[in-house]
Order: C-alpha cells, then structure tokens, then sequence
C-alpha cells in the first residue's frame, strides 16, 4: 500500500464513527416506535385473534430491522478495531499516539502537538515516519 492508500485507510474511521452514530439513532427511534405500538386497533369488524397478529409482525419487523442495525454496527466496530491493530504496528509509541489522535481522535496536528508538549515541526516528523512505517507492513 502507498502512503496515500494508508492514510485513506486511517481516514476511513472518521466515516465510521460517522456511521455508527447515525445506525444507533435509527436504532433509538426503531425503539421508540416499538414502545409507541399498541394492539389497540380501530379496525372495523377485525378479531382480537387478527389485531394481535398484526401487532405481532410489527414487533418482528422491529427486532429484525434493529438486529440489522446491530450487525452493521459490529462490522463497523471491527473495521475500526482493524485500524486501531493496524496503528500499534508502528515501533514508535510517539508515532501510534499521533496517528491515535490523528485518525481515531479526529485532533489537528497542531492540538497534538501542544498535548505532546513539542512543534507541529516534530509531529509531522513522526507522523510521517510512523506511516512510512505503516506503507511496509
């Protein structure tokens, strides 16, 4: 892999977190609709037998849609422990902070370096060597 095809790698969990967040509030609002449901019915002429049938496949479709929620979130939580294995690779324990705080953190170059008490000069050098680093794996 390339140095660009790595920190596109590393980018993609930014898009991730992104991801997740928005399946957890589709997955609150799928709750929120199955606690909204009621087996109270207006059907004219319908049976109590008929009016929990119903309710009972809204209540399937509902835990099936947030199963699939759930399995989207878990692949997505695997892709970003990848990156994270993927970060401790690298030998430098300066290098796997940075790109912690780079790619899993989402921090400026120059928030980093005041964290790390040093120049934006010395974090990019190490920056730049860690996913050198990284281009030979």
């Amino acid at each position: 892999m390339g140095i660009n095809d790595i920190k596109l790698y590393l980018n993609q969990a930014f898009y991730l977190d992104k991801q997740v967040n928005s399946l957890i509030k589709v997955k609150e609002e799928t709750v929120s609709l199955a606690q909204r449901c009621t087996a109270n019915y207006d059907s004219i002429g319908s049976t109590n037998a008929s009016k929990a049938n119903r309710q009972e496949n809204i209540y399937i479709k509902i835990a099936d849609q947030s199963t699939q929620i759930d399995q989207q979130i878990d692949k997505l939580v695997d892709i970003r422990n990848e990156i994270e294995q993927l970060i401790n690779t690298v030998s430098d324990t300066d290098g796997q902070s940075i790109l912690r705080m780079r790619y899993l953190a989402y921090m400026s170059m120059a928030d980093i370096a005041d964290i790390m008490g040093c120049t934006r000069v010395t974090v990019y050098r190490k920056f730049n060597n860690a996913i050198k680093e990284l281009e030979e794996v």
